[in-house]
């Protein structure tokens, strides 16, 4: 058990090696990425020199990865760096939702300030098993 715990020391100031790649080509909001081995769906982050831009693999090319962006393509350019951010898309989920306007990417847009408190969800979760439902027993 004292092994163990070692173990379990060592490794907690270890940080995951971050997953990157590199803008090879940009098509309106397509853009060509090389060295990105992630699965379609996964939600990346293009890091320009003055914005950071949301995106999701919708294909691969041969070894590159394409990727749509979620936001403008103004000032994205080839060598800008491309991060993995989520293996595949969530949704925020919670109270703090009720009553809030929010844009496609769970964003607040209604001027009441930052959503609180919010988990998240995957947005392509699996559905529950028919046996596992409850009866229908009103129409």
């Amino acid at each position: 058990m004292l092994a163990l715990e070692h173990a379990h020391e060592a490794l907690e100031g270890l940080t995951a090696p971050q997953v990157r790649g590199v803008v090879r080509q940009v098509r309106g909001l397509a853009v060509s990425v090389s060295s990105l081995p992630v699965p379609v769906g996964a939600q990346v982050i293009v890091r320009t020199s003055t914005a950071a831009v949301r995106g999701e693999v919708v294909g691969l090319d041969g070894p590159d990865a394409v990727v749509m962006l979620l936001g403008t393509a103004q000032g994205v350019a080839r060598g800008d760096a491309v991060e993995l951010d989520e293996l595949q898309a969530s949704v925020p989920v919670g109270d703090a939702l009720m009553g809030r306007v929010v844009n496609a990417l769970g964003e607040p847009i209604d001027d009441k300030g930052p959503l609180k408190s919010l988990g998240q969800r995957p947005l392509n979760s699996p559905p529950v098993p028919p046996m596992d439902r409850p009866l229908i027993d009103q129409p």
